[in-house]
């Protein structure tokens, strides 16, 4: 069984090693980055079943790359992860039709539940 391939894009060390605890590594391939240049580069040339991104990444912020990679790989699922709760974000996220848009301290049974209808590529 090919395994799938989850890009997991924060600077935060807590959440990382959240989501770690939660993805099986029997069924994916985690990949974790840290940059919001590293992300850019890398959805270029992976096959990827899910995009897990921090609004709060280094170089860019996760908002301003959203577009780019809704260009790059339209139809990546994507949840996006911030700690920012205002309206407005919500609303920025919301117009590029992702997932699911997760509050930090994220809601792990609610990612698991996300996980679940995650089916790797063949």
């Amino acid at each position: 069984m090919n395994k799938g391939t989850i890009l997991v894009a924060t600077d935060d060390l807590k959440l990382s090693e959240c989501i770690a605890d939660i993805i099986d590594e029997d069924q994916f391939c985690p990949i974790y980055l840290n940059r919001a240049s590293e992300v850019l580069l890398r959805i270029l040339d992976l096959r990827l079943d899910l995009l897990i991104l921090d609004i709060d990444l280094s170089g860019m912020s996760g908002l301003e790359i959203i577009p780019i990679i809704k260009k790059i790989r339209p139809s990546v699922p994507l949840i996006v992860v911030s700690s920012d709760n205002t309206f407005e974000t919500g609303q920025k996220v919301a117009k590029y039709g992702i997932w699911s848009f997760l509050l930090k301290p994220i809601d792990t049974d609610k990612l698991e539940c996300f996980l679940n209808f995650v089916k790797p590529k063949a």
